[in-house]
Order: structure tokens, then sequence, then C-alpha cells
């Protein structure tokens, strides 16, 4: 199709229909459409104005521009293009160009128009899209190619060696070539070599039309050519990493006197003192800023940023709140509890209440709390808080101690066995934790387990939330009640504990293994069920431990031996107690434990294995199937 006829087909598709003039019942578009054809007209009247001007006086106010604005203005309308593009008006670039401080000098393969173009434009040159209409276009500029892509239309005119075939081994090493990847993001650390697709078919056209004896002289005229594109390419590099850090440091100049500005207007007004320290944040928050802040004026920007400095008074006052609670728990608190814990007779109890349970009593936080800053509480209200810490002690101890029986109650081992404060000082009660999976924690030891004061979201993989990535910041919730956290009693303590929480045994069992595995070791010692755990630690003499759930089950069918002690014995970590003998019920047990004895059937020689749940002998090989299909 000709070109007329192109233009001509273009003019068509964008031929306007006729307008019915029925009503549609739509509001009317009159004084919309009649400010429109204002503006047209007004700047019709500038087009027909710069026609009317003589072409010298144009020329020179040309001469004065920029590269990107005369590209900009050659784009106006057809005249103004047919004036800018024409080989006389070459001198009106060449000044354009050289009024850019070291600017590279316009290569011999192009015209001081592309030059511009392809130095002072922010579009793709294949989809014609404009990085400032679309913020996640990745623009890619290929020097060496003298194109500019975008990161979707780059893998279309950069293909790999293996896409090209005949004699594109010959002039490959002429080919504009890059290791750019084109992706947003990249995770990976190693590109292949990708080459210009029009430049390699053109190059290898040429290649394949000259004669053999032709083709080594045209290899070193393009070699080169290469080296020369190559050399300007990079001084392109250095040009713009230059012009790079000048737009910064100019962007960083006026942030600093706009600071200055907006601290002034703010002192004006009475909103700040000369010595505040809110102003050190109001030049972090005003040099963070985006760029398009710069240019709004002070009337825009003074309701908003009268109510964001009242917002920093409120968290700096807040801070100086949390920072005297924090010094007052350090130098009052702690010397407190501690000749209050060491006055106390020792009744074997080797954990007591944290910092932050002491905290909470209402006579302490009112003492933390509610003192004025830069004072000390009174000995009135020391003397009223020491009073109340013993009864805090003794209820805190009943709580968990009432807690853990629960767990013990709970458990299958306890239906027939009578449950008092004493069981959780037995041998046979010891505790599993759920989140660290720690097992063998006994009492009073496991009030003392590390989980039982941290969140549950941050012990174990319960609650676990992937981390923000590199190039995907996590979106911060806004926390509605933040802005009345002063009001609520406790809040300058609870950001002072902010990484610790009061113990919790929400994520603690009874260990029914464990009870199982120490009485079968107390049986064999011949001692009695409610021997405390101070003392069968004391008496328990090396075991041999034949384990099959406490231990790796490998391709034998043969359990392992140990020999351990018992506090061992019930800290070991079990593999998935799910396909236990089923008639254990709730016990989840098969292990065999005995004191160096094997059980050997008459006239067999094979050892075989007693289920301790179901007390039935199998052979060693069908062991694991008892366990697993039964």
């Amino acid at each position: 199709m000709a070109k007329t006829d192109r233009q001509d087909l273009r003019r068509s598709k964008r031929a306007k229909h006729a307008q019915s003039t029925a009503p549609t019942g739509k509001p009317s578009k009159g004084p919309a459409r009649e400010r429109k054809q204002a503006q047209n007209a007004e700047k019709g009247a500038i087009l027909k104005y710069i026609r009317e001007m003589p072409l010298d006086v144009l020329l020179e106010i040309f001469s004065h521009l920029e590269p990107a604005d005369l590209i900009h203005l050659s784009r106006t309308t057809k005249a103004l293009r047919s004036i800018m593009m024409v080989r006389s008006s070459r001198s009106i670039w060449t000044q354009a160009l050289a009024s850019i401080p070291d600017l590279p000098p316009c290569p011999d393969d192009l015209i001081e128009a592309q030059y511009a173009n392809l130095m002072f434009t922010d579009y793709c040159h294949e989809c014609l899209t404009n990085a400032d209409d679309d913020p996640n276009l990745l623009l890619l500029m290929f020097m060496e190619a003298r194109t500019q892509l975008c990161h979707k239309c780059a893998p279309c005119k950069f293909k790999t060696a293996r896409a090209f075939s005949g004699s594109f081994q010959e002039v490959k090493s002429v080919v504009p070539m890059t290791k750019e990847s084109f992706e947003t993001y990249s995770y990976s650390e190693w590109n292949p070599k990708k080459y210009h697709v029009d430049v390699a078919n053109e190059l290898m056209a040429e290649y394949d039309k000259l004669t053999p004896v032709e083709r080594g002289g045209w290899l070193l005229e393009q070699t080169a050519k290469q080296k020369a594109i190559s050399k300007h390419a990079e001084a392109c590099e250095i040009f713009f990493q230059a012009r790079l850090e000048q737009d910064e440091q100019m962007i960083a100049s006026i942030r600093l006197k706009r600071q200055d500005q907006v601290i002034e207007r703010l002192k004006e007004l009475g909103k700040l003192s000369l010595a505040s320290p809110i102003v050190v944040v109001i030049k972090l928050f005003l040099r963070i800023q985006r760029r398009s802040s710069l240019s709004r004026k002070w009337e825009e920007v003074e309701p908003e940023m009268l109510e964001w400095v009242e917002q920093q008074k409120a968290k700096h006052h807040f801070k100086q709140r949390v920072a005297c609670v924090e010094s007052r728990i350090r130098e009052w608190l702690i010397p407190i509890y501690a000749e209050f814990m060491a006055s106390r007779p020792h009744q074997g109890q080797a954990v007591h209440p944290t910092l932050l349970e002491i905290s909470f009593l209402e006579e302490f936080r009112a003492a933390l709390e509610d003192t004025p800053l830069g004072q000390s509480p009174s000995a009135e209200v020391t003397e009223a808080a020491i009073a109340k810490l013993p009864e805090l002690v003794d209820r805190w101890q009943q709580t968990h101690d009432d807690a853990l029986l629960e767990l013990v109650k709970q458990s299958h081992s306890s239906k027939n066995s009578e449950i008092s404060r004493e069981t959780l000082f037995h041998a046979t009660t010891s505790f599993e934790c759920e989140s660290c999976h720690e097992k063998g924690l006994l009492y009073p030891n496991v009030l003392a387990h590390r989980c039982n004061f941290l969140l549950l979201s941050k012990s174990g993989t319960a609650g676990f939330v992937a981390a923000p990535t590199k190039y995907k910041q996590k979106k911060r919730k806004r926390d509605e009640e933040s802005e009345n956290k002063e009001e609520v009693p406790g809040a300058y303590i609870k950001q002072v504990f902010s990484k610790v929480n009061p113990l919790s045994t929400d994520h603690l069992r009874f260990s029914e293994a464990g009870y199982l595995h120490t009485i079968q070791v107390l049986d064999l010692l011949g001692l009695a069920h409610d021997t405390s755990s101070k003392d069968l630690r004391s008496k328990a003499p090396p075991l041999e431990c034949h384990c099959f759930c406490y231990d790796v089950i490998n391709s034998s069918s043969k359990a392992p031996v140990r020999v351990i002690h018992w506090p061992k014995l019930v800290s070991f970590r079990p593999l998935s107690l799910s396909r236990c003998c089923p008639q254990a019920g709730d016990a989840n047990f098969r292990t065999v434990v005995a004191g160096g004895k094997k059980n050997i059937l008459p006239g067999k020689v094979t050892p075989t294995f007693i289920c301790p749940a179901c007390t039935k002998t199998e052979w060693n090989r069908y062991s694991l199937r008892h366990f697993r299909n039964q």
C-alpha cells in the first residue's frame, strides 16, 4: 500500500460519525465544549503568530532552546516540523547540543536531531510508551545499537546467539551486544549475551553479498566502526552519571532551602521553639518528600504540615515518658524487687514473676507512670507497693500451678490417679512445648521456658508470615488506637517491655511418652511411681534403651540401642507419633526399655520385639509393620 493510501486510511479511521440530534437524557456538555474550543482557538492564534513570524527571527529564538525543547516543539505541528527537520536548520540543533556542558559530540552515524532524540527523550522507540505515563516502565538505553527500548520490547529486539543462523558466527563480533536483564527486578546474577536483531540481519545480508576475498577487509572496517561506537557509548554513560549527580544535588539544595522556609513559618505561627527537637524530625520529613512536593505553595501544605507537627509532638512526648518509665524500672523497681525476693524463705521455687507482671500491679504502675517527669516515687508510694508484693507473688504462683495441673488432668495417665500440687514434682510429670518441640520440661523449670514469654507468632513457626523482600515492601497497617495510646493505663510499661509478654502456658502439653518412659524406669529400679524428679535424677543408673519412636527409623527393622540416663530419656525428640500402636490409646508409646536384657523365644535364634502397649510378641522384621499398620 502506498504511503498516501495509508495516510488516507488513517484519516478515515479517525473520521467522526454524524452526531444525532435526538435527546439522550444526559447532562449538557456545552460549557466544557465551549472552554475547549476557546483553548483551541488560543493555541491556533499562537501557532498562526509563529507562522507569520520572520524565519530568521524564529531561528534565532530556536537557537537558544535546549535539545529536549526543540524535540517537543518539532512535534507540535507539521509546519514547525517542516522548518526544523530540514538540512538548512542543522545549525539550530548543533547550537542546542553545544549548549549542554560535557555532552559527547554527535557521532558520524547519526544526525543531530536523531542524537538529541536518543539522548534527551524518555520513551520507547518501539512502542512509543512514555516513562512519565507508566511508573512501572523500565527504560533501557542501548547506545551501541542507537536505540532506547522498554523492558517489554527489548526481548523482541535482542536475542541470544541460538536465535540466529547462517553467517551470524562470522559477524557476531561486530553486532551490538548486551548482558542487561530485561526484567523489572532481576533475581539472577548471570545473564547471557543478547544481540540486536535488526543490526545482525543487516550485517549478515551485507556479508553474504561480498566475495570471500572482500569479507576480510569488510570485517576489519566494521570492527573499527564498532570500537568507535563503543568508545562513544562509554563517554555517553559517563555523561549520564554526571548529569544524574547534578540533578540530585540541585534537588537536595532546593529541599534544604524549602525546609528552612517551612520551619521559619512554623516558628512564626508559634508551633515550634528554637530548641525544639521536632525541628530535626521536620528536616528529615521534608528531605524524604517526593520531588513533586517542591513546587507546592505554603497555603497548600499548611493544614497538613500543622497536623503532622502536632502528631510528631505527641510521639516525642510519648517517647520521653517511655524513657522515664524505663529509667524508674531500672533504678527504683529492680532494687526493690531483688531485696524482696532475697528476704523470702526458700520454698523450692526456682521461678518468680517477671518485672513486666510486677510493673502492671496497680501500685507499681501508678508510681512508674503517674509520677511527674524528673521526680522519683515518694516513700509512702514505695511502702504501699512493697506491701502488695507477697500477695502478688503467691497469686501468680497459684495461677500457673493450676494451669499446669489442668494439663495433667487432661492427660490419659491421670484418669485413675489423684492429682494435687505435689504431682507437679513427680518424675512422671513432664511437659512438651508445641512451639519449639522441646521435651522433658520438668517443674518448676518449665515455667522458665523461653517460649512462655514470646508471642505465638514469634515462637516456632506458628503464625509465620513471610518477611518483606527487597523489591516489594510489606505495607504496615495503621493502628487506629495509636493516637490515644497515652490515655490507656500501662501503655508506657507495655512499650518498655515491647519484646516480652506475660508468662503463658497455652503452648505446653503433658508428655504422655515421657510419662510411660519414666514408669518403666521406676519399675526397673523398684521405685514408687510418686518418686520426685530430684530423687530419680540422683538414683537413676545408665539404662539400655531400645527405642523406635525416639530414634530415626532406617531400613533396618532392629531398633537402635543406646545407653542413656533418665533425664535424656524424656527429652529426646520423637518422630511423628500418629502411626503408633493403636492399642496404646492416647499414650502414643512404642518404646522398649530394659536393663540390658533381651527377650528371646525358646527354640528361636532371632530375638523378638515385645510391644509395651499391647504386649504382643512380633519378629523384629515385622516390628515396623506392627507400629505403622495395626
